[in-house]
């Protein structure tokens, strides 16, 4: 049911201009991926980033968010904007200087931790 409600919107953020997506691969494995899309204005937003469990910790994130950091910059963005209720999550994102900008409710987790970070 999940899948079913979702996949509409990753078809249309694989298919957008404004949309970028990083793999991450090891021998044709796929341990990591991130989507950036535009969000409004000048701005990115963080839709989605993640690494296999087990390859997490050995620069696979840091490698995501470079690519899409580099390749937002050439779009022309100049902020990635991203929510998270994951205070590890957080400790990743501030090794690329993200700035709290506040809080939103959450339905499901309770509370949402704006952030953006800039290009």
């Amino acid at each position: 049911m999940f899948c079913e409600k979702v996949m509409p919107r990753w078809k249309r953020l694989l298919g957008s201009r404004s949309s970028i997506i990083a793999v991450a691969e090891v021998n044709n494995d796929i341990i990591g991926f991130a989507v950036l899309r535009w969000w409004f204005g000048w701005n990115g937003w963080l839709e989605e980033i993640a690494v296999r469990e087990e390859f997490r910790g050995r620069g696979v994130g840091r490698a995501l968010m470079e690519y899409l950091i580099k390749h937002a910059e050439e779009i022309g963005y100049r902020r990635i904007c991203l929510a998270t209720q994951s205070e590890k999550a957080e400790r990743f994102y501030s090794k690329f200087n993200a700035v709290l900008i506040g809080e939103i409710p959450d339905e499901e987790v309770g509370k949402l931790k704006l952030y953006y970070i800039t290009i």
